[in-house]
């Protein structure tokens, strides 16, 4: 092969290696926090009643509890999360801070059923009257048993999920 031959792949080979890792620095990865404040940091969920009794939680690698409801019955959970580096328990209400009006927050709670038959989710930012946005309701449908899933959303990806969270209708 030539010179002539070789040389113009091989610029196009070099420009794209150049490109590629000029794109895929550390400082553009959206999910990364490090030195980024707009980012909700969760390596666990609580989800809490009315009453702020804990029913569920996982704390990373240990699921306990389970929601359970009457069925034709609506009720109110608040979501709190577990912060990585304090290890404490936190409100991301708390944490998201003010927006500016006509401003979107940072952040969105994000709940997935999987059977929508058994239990139907609203979300608290979707009620006129419920105590706050990180929250949702959940009103049965028929007599079985499902599973949710709890996501703090940043934009287009979620910034924590949670492991499948059981839930029965009885």
């Amino acid at each position: 092969m030539s010179r002539k031959n070789w040389t113009r792949p091989f610029a196009i080979v070099m420009m794209l290696g150049v490109l590629f890792v000029a794109g895929c620095s550390e400082d553009d990865n959206p999910a990364d926090s490090s030195g980024e404040e707009n980012h909700l940091e969760a390596v666990g969920v609580r989800i809490l009643d009315g009453d702020g009794a804990v029913v569920a939680e996982a704390d990373g690698t240990e699921l306990t509890g389970s929601i359970t409801l009457g069925e034709g019955l609506s009720a109110f959970y608040s979501v709190h999360f577990l912060d990585p580096d304090s290890g404490e328990w936190f409100d991301p209400e708390e944490r998201e801070g003010e927006h500016e009006e006509g401003e979107e927050a940072a952040h969105g709670l994000v709940i997935t059923a999987t059977s929508s038959e058994i239990a139907i989710i609203t979300m608290g930012h979707d009620l006129t009257d419920a105590p706050t946005e990180w929250g949702f309701q959940l009103t049965s449908g028929s007599v079985g048993e499902t599973t949710i899933r709890v996501e703090i959303y940043h934009e287009d990806h979620p910034d924590y999920s949670s492991p499948l969270i059981p839930v029965v209708v009885e």
